[in-house]
């Protein structure tokens, strides 16, 4: 039986409906209350191999001159809080006011079937 996700990308990731996908959740290590999640998604389209993610997931690094700069390989030292594999069923980019992300912002929302 399957059950749908809902995740909230920041950022645009136009993933076709019925691709495959792959969403790794991180989480920062709490000394009393274990792994805490955090919400920012890293995302590999599993039928094209392009992944979608932030400048955290790639470096610790607060600034870069350029784009090319950042690091190809998700850091190693992030801990997986949750690794999913799915179905696209829902892929909606909005722009515009979001509260988190100035005035203008991109985000990409989108739904997956998950067989488990």
């Amino acid at each position: 039986m399957a059950h749908d996700r809902c995740f909230s990308i920041k950022g645009v990731a136009a993933i076709p409906i019925g691709h495959r996908v792959e969403v790794t959740v991180f989480g920062r290590e709490q000394a009393f209350a274990g792994t805490i999640p955090i919400w920012e998604p890293l995302l590999r389209d599993l039928e094209t191999g392009v992944v979608y993610g932030t400048d955290w997931h790639f470096t610790d690094k607060d600034f870069f001159a350029a784009a090319d700069q950042v690091p190809f390989e998700v850091r190693r030292d992030l801990v997986i809080a949750e690794r999913i594999v799915g179905r696209v069923r829902v892929c909606r980019i909005v722009s515009g006011k979001l509260p988190d992300m100035g005035k203008v912002g991109w985000v990409t929302n989108f739904w997956l079937t998950i067989d488990p």
